[in-house]
Formats: structure tokens, sequence, C-alpha cells
């Protein structure tokens, strides 16, 4: 079947199939014929030999269901405190930022145009990310089952959105096998960080009266690896600071994080990692341009392919020119 959504001069330049998820049923791109469709199609996918390092590695694959292909994907980071200790001491503190990229692509947080200027919200962000997680699995499990965001905060909702949240809590608790440690991956906006001398504090914007905490060696950790971010998240407000953390609970619902990953957003939630792209990003939404951000491991070439022009006969790719730190164009 064709994908109806490209202008292609034959169907079959946009292959699609049907695959069942459960009980239900979704339209899914083909393997590898992501290049094959229109660059504003939501389907399309720039070829991997063409941007490089900007495709990325999953870090999560797609469920059993959807057949999709599940090569040389990484294990993601919902795990056993055991596992958790033994990654961090093996150096692996990558995985948690793959996953967290490889949801924001599946969730097209990626993606942008004019018309969703002022309806992005975090609202909207929730929404996107549990749908894009119930497509991916770990190895004990659906995504889904293990990922927490929380919901919109409201003063006058906050009652309600406790009882929701303790729930999900306490269901995560009783589903966690004898001797294991209740674990779940949470997603949120980071509101502060606090580092103090042994002990450390994660807030997050929507779960204002739960902080998380961080063991000492975390928080350095932390503190080290994301300077450069956390000092461009100080210097412009407007920006989101997204967590991604494994968080384990005890037997009173105490929350500890055991790994996090941080990843700046513009003000329309697209992802960031210095101070030119934000420049880039900024430039393009204020010139009304339909554009994917290209995601994958940070390189220090000459010119980082950065944006994908979607609103052009052919994709324009858009680079970052790190000795020059300009914009130019391939």
């Amino acid at each position: 079947m064709a994908c109806g959504r490209c202008v292609c001069a034959c169907p079959a330049a946009c292959p699609m199939y049907i695959a069942r998820l459960g009980t239900r049923h979704l339209v899914k791109r083909m393997p590898l014929s992501g290049n094959r469709h229109a660059p504003g199609c939501p389907h399309y996918k720039a070829p991997v030999e063409r941007v490089g390092h900007a495709a990325g590695p999953a870090a999560a694959r797609e469920t059993a269901e959807s057949r999709a292909p599940t090569a040389q994907t990484p294990t993601p980071t919902v795990e056993t405190a055991e596992n958790a200790t033994q990654r961090r001491a093996d150096g692996d503190d990558f995985s948690l930022l793959r996953m967290l990229h490889e949801l924001w692509v599946r969730a097209e947080l990626t993606r942008w145009h004019s018309g969703f200027a002022g309806k992005r919200h975090w609202g909207v962000v929730r929404r996107h990310l549990l749908a894009a997680a119930r497509n991916m699995a770990t190895p004990s499990g659906p995504l889904a089952e293990h990922l927490f965001v929380p919901e919109v905060f409201s003063v006058e909702r906050a009652e309600k959105i406790r009882e929701r949240r303790e729930a999900v809590w306490r269901q995560l608790l009783l589903a966690t096998g004898a001797g294991e440690s209740p674990l779940m991956l949470i997603v949120g906006e980071l509101k502060a960080l606090q580092i103090g001398q042994h002990r450390a504090r994660a807030r997050l914007k929507h779960l204002p009266d739960r902080p998380l905490m961080l063991g000492g060696e975390l928080a350095r950790r932390t503190e080290y690896r994301y300077a450069a971010l956390l000092g461009l998240w100080e210097a412009a407000p407007l920006l989101h600071m997204v967590m991604a953390g494994t968080v384990a609970l005890d037997d009173i619902g105490a929350a500890t994080v055991l790994d996090m990953a941080l990843m700046a957003c513009s003000p329309e939630w697209i992802p960031v990692a210095n101070v030119q792209e934000v420049v880039l990003m900024e430039r393009l939404v204020a010139d009304g341009r339909s554009f994917r951000r290209l995601m994958g491991e940070q390189t220090f070439a000459q010119a980082t392919e950065t944006a994908l022009l979607t609103d052009m006969p052919q994709p324009a790719p858009q680079f970052i020119d790190r000795c020059k730190t300009s914009v130019t164009k391939p």
C-alpha cells in the first residue's frame, strides 16, 4: 500500500504495510524505505549513508508485534539496580541519552512546521511521548509499562494528580518480583538540580511535591558531564531541560535516581546541544520553515549536519560550521 501523504511519481515509491500491535492495527513504513518518501511526509527519513552520525543508534527496539528491524539497537536502561551499578562501573553512561533521543524522534518532537506554533506545550509533549513508548520495548517488557511522565501540574487539581501518580507508583511496586528493586524510567522537565556535598535533589517542574534524590557520586558525574549544557540552560532561561532517569522506589515510595541523562530543548521542545544550535532553531522557527532536527552522537567535525528542511522539493541539509560558529548550507 502507498503512504498517501507523499506526492510521488509512483505509489510504490512510498511503500507501507499494516502491522498488528495487540488489539490495534498500525500503518507502518517498510524497512529501509524512509528516504523514498517526500521530505515533508512524517514517514520520511534521511539516508543513513548521507547523514552519517545524525542518524544515531536506536536505544530501544520496536515491539515484536510491529515487525520492525531490531538489529544494532542497544538495550534500554530499564534494568535491575545491580545491572545499573555494573553499567556505570563499565563507563557506559550514554544509553539513557540514546533512549531519550530515540523516544523524542519516535514521538516526532524533532519535527517542526509553522502550524505547531503556540500549540506545543508539556501536555502535548507528554501525550506524544506516551504514545511513542507504546511501540517501544525493553528486555523486561513494553517501555510504556516502565515509563512515568508527569502530567501537567495544576494547583486546583493537585490532590487528584497526586492520587493518580501514587496509584501508578503503587502498581509498579506490586508488579515487582520478590527481592527485586522496583524501578521505573521518569522523563520530565527539570526545574532545579540542587547539588550538595553528599546528596543532591532533582526537582521536576510538574512533580513539585516529590523531589528525586541523587547520590553524591551521580550528582558529581552529572555536574561534570553536563557542565556546558547546564551553563547553556542557566544563560538561556527560555530553554527546557529534559531529564530521563532510572529511578528506584523503596517500600515507602521514596524515589532515588540511579542514573540520569539531560537534554536541552528550545522553547518549541526541539533538542539543542549548544548555542549555535539554539541560534539555528530560532532562525528556522522565526522564518516559518518546516524542518526536522537530526539527532545523533555529537561530533567535532568542521561542519555538522543539524537540521533538514522539508518544505522544499528536495530536502536541504542545514550545517553548523564549528570552526566559524556559523550556520551554512551545502
